[in-house]
């Protein structure tokens, strides 16, 4: 230990004359602590603590102390040890306890014990003790001898008499040595304290005649003054030593009368509990739960534990697999769910935190993500046992697919367990009355039609009247998207005028697009949609393209080429290529008229061009699609439909869902290729894989007709971003280049 440092204190906060800790003082617990989960939590707490310093100068003492604390958590969790710990602690409390209060006047005070002897002292004494008690037995025989054949003619009376007398001699004088035990050192008893005369100076104690002999040959304990006897000051019958009392139950080291046991609930209701703590993701509750089911069980109750057991052993493996699972995850690692990836950041037992498209979020076993826990359960449970731990889970968990839990369960025939079925999962879920009959909820008034454009025209009158002052005021920007939300909620407050009402919506939408706001803009139109039939992409395409020909600020310009060229590009995956269309040219219009000095994008006004150019080849890569569709429809093999509707899905469309299986059918080598890879590098993220993948990509484009070119670039690099925070040395700088230089030819990035 380094000098002058103190782990125990410092860290802890257990002072020297604790030293060394018991179980309890060293998690910082209650003495005798029962409640298996108040147990676990403290110990998990107090390594984590302790853990922190495990980096500092300090590595080798955080060590030591983890140790200890795990015996204490593994000790304190395991019921026969620490009934045994408990039992000896209570003996060990018992032999420190504080000496008595001095008598009051008047009380016998019973006479000073002196201290036990060292071991071989009190070997020593005790065979001195065993002679001398033997000469004294002997001439207590031989003088009983002597008056026997010295008295001559005596009655049956002396007979008894002199019996007694003899009895009562070995009573007091003889030291107990029953089966070779060892006298005790001790004072004598307090009788001669109650008669006025000396107490015998013989160590040994008086025998109980109910109490069976003693057996063992270890010292007797020291006698503290909570064994005395009330009145005579004699030590306790019933004391034993610190091996003695971690032998025995610790039912019977407390003094007194038992209380009585608490009863144990019914099994069924043991078990219905044992289910709801399973449905809660908590395997201690349950084990708890379970353990006292079958504590109540008759043999008439064996099946319906059984049944339990078929789940809850494989649904405590799976968690268990998820426990260790999320503390072996590293800050940096990657989760793969689907198309979706997690970085690691935080980790542990009980909770994990992930970075997903850049926000943090912390889960704890209670909120994990099914998908989630099923990829950390993966990695640790054996490949040939995982399908029905996954099962189990699946079953019991209320968000769970019993579908792909039966899945599992089909592909785990022959295992133990393997009989789980629909009845089984039915059967786990706590009973709950029917739901009370709900009145129908009705339905949602049918959309209005657009109101006459004379009704709109009168409408409009009133409401530029009303708010006559505040149309006159809104010249900027910032005064027309103010007055833009000041109409927009009004609109939702009126009910009983629609056409007011749409066209308090109206303007508003007009005052959004003049003040720059593309988000005020596309929430106005959702709201116009919701109450009338309306399309808010059509909407939003109209006031674009009548805005993109009038005067306005240069500012307002370039933002409303960016909304438009964004919303274009979401036509065109909604397949409205009119509206995506008029769209990319209103963009192209708003990028081009934006000042040469207040900011005008080369960048803005060459992506607008390119997809207005791109807009047509989509059209009929849409049109060609519906063919294969149908093609396909008629003959589910036929390949140049699968090959077809590969590309468009994963390349056109970025549906990689739908189009990557169709990929893995294709005749062409090189796709059914690309396609494999891209499984398996999206089953097991390996950083050398990505890369591979990205250069194979990358390979592949001079292969394609020029649209799908940049699709397949943005594909590598998407792969190439993906493994370049787990890349490093020269790799990671020549990824680093290609990545940049993609982001300068390539105008866009999709995530697949």
């Amino acid at each position: 230990m380094t000098e002058g440092f103190d782990p125990y204190l410092q860290w802890l906060g257990i002072r020297e004359p604790h030293r060394p800790p018991n179980h309890y003082r060293l998690l910082g617990l209650e003495l005798f602590e029962s409640d298996p989960d108040v147990i676990s939590n403290a110990a998990d707490r107090q390594m984590a603590h302790v853990r922190t310093f495990q980096a500092g100068p300090h590595s080798a003492e955080s060590q030591r102390i983890l140790n200890e604390l795990a015996g204490a958590k593994v000790c304190l969790l395991n019921p026969p040890k620490k009934e045994v710990y408990d039992a000896q602690l209570r003996a060990e409390l018992a032999s420190a306890a504080p000496a008595a209060m001095p008598p009051l006047s008047g009380e016998i005070v019973p006479p000073a014990i002196p201290p036990p002897l060292a071991p071989r002292a009190a070997q020593k004494l005790a065979v001195v003790w065993v002679t001398l008690s033997v000469f004294v037995a002997m001439g207590v025989v031989l003088a009983a001898l002597m008056v026997f054949v010295l008295g001559g003619g005596h009655s049956r009376e002396d007979d008894r008499d002199t019996a007694r007398s003899d009895e009562t001699a070995d009573t007091a004088d003889t030291p107990d040595v029953v089966h070779g035990s060892q006298p005790s050192p001790e004072a004598g008893t307090g009788e001669g304290l109650k008669s006025g005369k000396e107490p015998k100076t013989e160590p040994a104690k008086q025998p109980d005649a109910k109490a069976p002999a003693k057996t063992t040959r270890e010292p007797p304990p020291k006698v503290e003054p909570k064994g005395m006897g009330p009145a005579q000051g004699e030590p306790g019958k019933d004391a034993k030593s610190p091996k003695e009392a971690a032998k025995t139950p610790a039912t019977e080291i407390k003094s007194g009368p038992k209380p009585p046991a608490e009863p144990l609930p019914p099994v069924d209701e043991s078990i219905q509990a044992a289910r709801a703590a399973m449905i809660e993701r908590d395997p201690a509750a349950a084990r708890k739960h379970l353990e006292l089911a079958e504590k109540a069980a008759y043999p008439a109750d064996q099946k319906k534990l059984d049944r339990l057991h078929d789940v809850f052993d494989p649904w405590q493996a799976f968690w268990n697999a998820v426990r260790v699972g999320m503390a072996e995850c590293k800050p940096g690692d990657v989760l793969r769910v689907g198309d979706q990836s997690a970085d690691v950041v935080r980790s542990g037992d009980e909770a994990l935190t992930v970075r997903v498209d850049g926000t943090e979020r912390k889960f704890t076993l209670r909120d994990l993500p099914t998908a989630l826990a099923l990829a950390i359960a993966d990695k640790k449970l054996p490949q040939n046992l995982a399908n029905l731990p996954k099962a189990a889970f699946l079953l019991v968990d209320p968000k769970g697919d019993p579908r792909r839990a039966m899945q599992f369960c089909e592909q785990s025939a022959g295992h133990p367990g393997s009989g789980l079925t629909a009845e089984l999962r039915q059967a786990l879920r706590p009973k709950e009355p029917p739901p009370e009959p709900t009145p129908a909820v009705p339905r949602p008034p049918a959309r209005l039609p657009v109101p006459e454009a004379a009704a709109q025209q009168a409408a409009r009158k009133d409401v530029r009247d009303v708010h006559k002052a505040r149309f006159a005021q809104a010249r900027t920007p910032m005064e027309k998207g103010l007055l833009a939300n000041d109409l927009f909620g009004e609109a939702k407050e009126t009910k009983d005028n629609p056409v007011a009402r749409y066209v308090l919506l109206a303007e508003a939408r007009d005052l959004a697009v003049a003040a720059g706001d593309p988000a005020r803009l596309r929430e106005v139109t959702l709201e116009m949609a919701k109450g009338y039939q309306v399309d808010p992409l059509e909407e939003q395409s109209r006031a674009l393209a009548e805005a993109s020909e009038t005067a306005m600020p240069s500012p307002v310009r370039a933002s409303l080429a960016r909304a438009a060229i964004d919303l274009a590009k979401e036509a065109i995956q909604a397949d409205a290529y009119d509206a995506a269309a008029q769209l990319a040219k209103a963009g192209f219009s708003f990028a081009t008229r934006v000042s040469a000095s207040k900011g005008r994008d080369l960048h803005t006004i060459r992506e607008a061009n390119e997809l207005r150019e791109l807009i047509p080849w989509h059209k009929e890569q849409y049109d060609l699609a519906q063919q294969a569709e149908k093609a396909l429809a008629q003959d589910p093999n036929n390949p140049k439909a699968i090959q077809f509707l590969g590309k468009y899905y994963t390349l056109v469309k970025d549906r990689w869902d739908r189009g990557l299986p169709l990929l893995l059918r294709s005749e062409d080598p090189a796709l059914k290729a690309l396609a494999e890879a891209e499984q398996a590098t999206r089953r097991s993220p390996a950083p050398p894989d990505m890369v591979k993948l990205a250069e194979q990509w990358m390979g592949a484009a001079a292969s394609l007709e020029e649209p799908l070119q940049r699709s397949v670039r943005r594909r590598a690099l998407y792969w190439y971003e993906a493994a370049l925070p787990h890349l490093s040395g020269l790799t990671k700088e020549r990824v680093t280049q290609i990545v940049d230089g993609l982001k300068q030819t390539e105008s866009t990035r999709r995530k697949p």
